[in-house]
């Protein structure tokens, strides 16, 4: 059977299409809320800091390493900054985390720790550039979970999430200016 755009063929196919996508997006309305979509205050508490902590960690660990072997004085710089800034940042959410009776995690995700596998496993400039995507990447993430947080009634948590979300911002705009 050959395709023809102009043909009954194509008008069949693309009523097929737009069916299945149809079922497809009527289906995921319909779903009950996953595991990680909480709706209690406590739960959105106890999930932003156990990411924070997760996230925090793997920033110093990244920012170590860069700071370590990064091929350029920008970027080993950029990297002793993360590793200070972050383990600022941890130090006040477990502070934060005793004071709301949250325990967070002491060890990295297994997803982080892969990642941060194969970070080890590069050097030279490709070490470089794959350090500064993860950091972008990373820092956008921060980004999202402290305004989500800053969102919350928690005054504790609230303060603490408007108080950090300056500092991913900043580390934001000083690697924006490292990649132009």
């Amino acid at each position: 059977m050959k395709f023809n755009h102009s043909g009954e063929n194509y008008i069949s196919i693309m009523n097929s299409l737009l069916l299945v996508s149809t079922i497809a997006i009527s289906y995921s309305y319909f779903q009950p809320a996953k595991p990680h979509q909480v709706q209690d205050e406590r739960e959105q508490i106890v999930l932003f800091m156990t990411r924070m902590a997760d996230a925090g960690m793997m920033s110093i660990l990244q920012g170590k390493l860069a700071a370590d072997i990064a091929t350029t004085k920008e970027i080993r710089d950029y990297g002793a900054r993360i590793e200070q800034d972050h383990s600022k940042l941890l130090e006040a959410l477990q502070k934060l985390a005793d004071e709301k009776q949250v325990i967070l995690p002491d060890h990295l995700s297994e997803e982080n720790k892969k990642e941060l596998d194969r970070l080890t496993q590069k050097s030279g400039t490709a070490f470089n550039r794959a350090f500064l995507r993860k950091m972008r990447v990373n820092h956008n993430r921060d980004v999202r979970y402290l305004r989500k947080a800053a969102q919350l009634m928690n005054a504790e948590v609230k303060a603490f999430a408007i108080q950090y979300l300056g500092m991913e911002r900043a580390h934001l705009l000083a690697l924006r200016k490292m990649l132009q």
